[in-house]
C-alpha cells in the first residue's frame, strides 16, 4: 500500500526546505545591495528548515511501513540496506560530483574562498573532506554540498534499522525504544554536538529521536492503534504552524533537542494523522485544517516581521494568525457536516481544489529528493544572474534589483527560483532518478531472489481505536 499522504507531506517537507532557502539567498542580495527592507519570503519560511525534522519522521515512518513484516535474517537485512543505499548514494553523488567539479575548477585543492578560508574542506585536508562527503561518513563539517547533513543521518538510520531487522519483530518496537533511550542518554551526557563530527556524535545527535519517533507512529498505525485521526491531525497542523510562527532566534540548544520539541513531535503527530486518514479512505478530512493553516500562514506574513523581532510581538501575531485559521478550519468542519460528507469532510465546491492540491504535492514528493538536493544550485546561480542584472539601467533593471524599496525584485526572484528549483528537479528526477532507481531495482532483484525472507511491508490491521 503506497500513502499519497505522505508523499504530499515528503513534498511540503522539500518545498519548505527551499524556500527557506530562498529566504537566505534573498537576505544576501538585500545585503549586496545596501538594502535596509526586510526579505519579502518571511512568515511560516522564516523557520522553514522544520522541513528537515519532517523529514527524519517521515524516513522512520516509512522504514517500518515497508519492512516491519519482513523476517529476521541476514539476507532480508542486506536487501533491505541494499534497497536504501542505492536510493540515496548514485543521486547524490552526482550531484556532489557537480559541486566538486566546480570548486575545483574554481579554487583547485589548496584555494582559499572569500573569507581566507581554505575553498575545500574548510580546514580539514581536501581529499580527507571530499572521500567523507561522498561516503557520507561524519566529519566536524558538512559535506562538500551541505544539505547532505541529512544524509549522513540517513544513513546512520538506515545502518542501525537494518540490525533491527535482524531481531523477531516482537523485539523490534522494544529495541527501538532502547535506541531512544540511548540517544538521551548520550545527549544529556554531553556526548552530542550540533555537527555530527564523529562516530560518537552521530549516534547520540537529538534529531535521531525523530526518526524514532516516526517509526513508532507507523507501529501504532498499522497495529490499529488510529485514535481520532481528524482530530489529532488537526491539533498537530496548528501545533506545527504554532511553532513555526513563534519560534526565535537559533541557538545550539534550539537546533538540536529544541527543535525536536518544537517541530519533533507536531510533525511525528501530523504524519500519524495523515497516514491513519488515508488508511480510513478519509483524506477529505484534511480540507478544514490545511484550509485554515492557509489562512494562518497569510496573515502571519502579512504582519511582516523583522527578524529578529520581539517575542510579544511575535506571540501575539501567532495567536492572531492561529485564531483566524481555527475559526476557517471550524467553519469548513461545520459545512462538510451540514453537506452530509462526514466521511470525507470536503464540501463539493472544494473537491476539484483539493484534487489540484493532491495531484501536485504528490509530485512534488516524487521528486523531493532531487528537489532538496538540486534547488541550491539554481538559488546560487539566481544569485548572480540577479546580481548583474539589476545593474542594467532603467526599469529593465529594477525588474531584478531585490535591494530597491518595494517588493517587485523580490517577487521576480522568488518565482524564478521556485519554478527554476522545480523544472531542475523534475527533469533530475525523469532522466537520472528514475532510471538509476529502475537499475538497482533489477539489481537487487537479481541478487535476492529466490530466497524465502524477503523484505516485507507491515501488515495494517483494522482500526482498534
Amino acid at each position: 500500500m503506497k500513502l499519497q499522504s505522505i508523499q504530499s507531506l515528503r513534498g511540503l517537507a522539500a518545498f519548505a526546505v527551499m524556500v527557506f532557502h530562498i529566504r537566505a539567498s534573498e537576505k544576501v542580495l538585500i545585503a549586496a545591495g545596501a538594502g535596509t527592507e526586510v526579505p519579502m519570503v518571511g512568515g511560516l519560511f522564516t523557520n522553514g528548515y522544520f522541513g528537515v525534522d519532517l523529514f527524519f519522521v517521515i524516513s522512520g515512518f516509512i522504514m517500518v511501513f515497508v519492512a516491519g513484516a519482513s523476517p529476521a535474517t541476514l539476507r532480508t537485512a542486506s536487501e533491505f540496506l541494499f534497497a536504501r543505499l542505492t536510493r540515496i548514494y548514485p543521486v547524490w553523488w552526482l550531484f556532489a560530483a557537480l559541486l566538486a567539479a566546480y570548486m575545483l575548477w574554481t579554487y583547485g585543492l589548496s584555494g582559499t574562498g572569500a573569507n581566507g578560508t581554505p575553498a575545500i574542506g574548510r580546514g580539514i585536508p581536501p581529499i580527507e573532506y571530499l572521500v567523507k562527503s561522498f561516503l557520507l561518513a561524519p566529519q566536524t563539517e558538512h559535506p562538500i554540498l551541505g544539505v547532505g547533513w541529512t544524509l549522513v543521518h540517513e544513513v546512520h538510520f538506515y545502518i542501525v534499522f537494518a540490525l533491527i531487522l535482524l531481531a523477531p519483530m516482537k523485539w523490534r518496537p522494544w529495541l527501538l525504544a532502547i535506541w531512544a533511550a540511548f540517544v538521551i542518554a548520550g545527549s544529556l551526557s554531553g556526548l552530542s554536538a550540533p555537527i555530527a563530527g564523529t562516530a560518537l556524535q552521530l549516534a547520540t545527535y537529538p534529531m535521531t529521536f525523530e526518526f524514532i519517533l516516526g517509526a513508532a507512529a507507523a507501529y501504532l498505525v498499522t497495529s490499529g492503534r488510529r485514535w481520532r485521526p481528524a482530530l489529532v491531525t488537526t491539533a498537530a497542523v496548528f501545533w506545527l504552524m504554532f511553532a513555526a510562527f513563534f519560534h526565535g532566534v537559533e541557538t545550539t540548544f534550539t537546533l538540536m533537542w529544541g527543535r525536536v520539541l518544537w517541530f519533533g513531535l507536531p510533525c511525528a503527530l501530523l504524519v500519524y494523522g495523515f497516514a491513519s486518514l488515508d488508511i480510513a479512505g478519509r483524506l477529505g478530512a484534511l480540507a478544514p485544517p490545511v484550509a485554515g493553516a492557509v489562512v494562518a500562514a497569510i496573515i502571519f506574513q502579512a504582519y511582516g516581521l523583522p527578524d529578529p523581532s520581539h517575542d510579544g510581538v511575535r506571540l501575539q501575531a501567532s495567536l492572531t494568525a492561529l485564531a483566524s485559521g481555527l475559526a476557517m478550519c471550524a467553519v469548513l468542519s461545520v459545512i462538510g457536516v451540514q453537506m452530509g460528507r462526514r466521511m470525507t469532510g470536503v464540501p463539493a465546491f472544494l473537491e476539484g481544489s483539493a484534487r489540484l492540491v493532491k495531484s501536485v504535492t504528490v509530485a512534488l514528493g516524487d521528486w523531493s529528493y532531487s528537489l532538496y538536493l538540486t534547488h541550491i544550485f539554481i538559488l546560487h546561480g539566481m544569485q548572480q544572474v540577479f546580481r548583474r542584472l539589476a545593474e542594467t539601467p532603467g526599469s529593465a533593471g529594477a525588474l531584478f534589483d531585490v535591494a530597491a524599496d518595494g517588493r517587485l525584485g523580490n517577487l521576480v526572484f522568488l518565482f524564478t527560483c521556485m519554478a527554476g528549483a522545480i523544472m531542475l528537479s523534475w527533469l533530475a528526477y525523469r532522466f537520472f532518478e528514475v532510471p538509476v532507481t529502475r537499475q538497482f531495482s533489477k539489481t537487487r532483484h537479481t541478487l535476492f531472489h529466490g530466497h524465502e525472507g524477503r523484505v516485507r511491508p507491515a501488515t495494517v490491521e483494522a482500526s482498534i481505536w
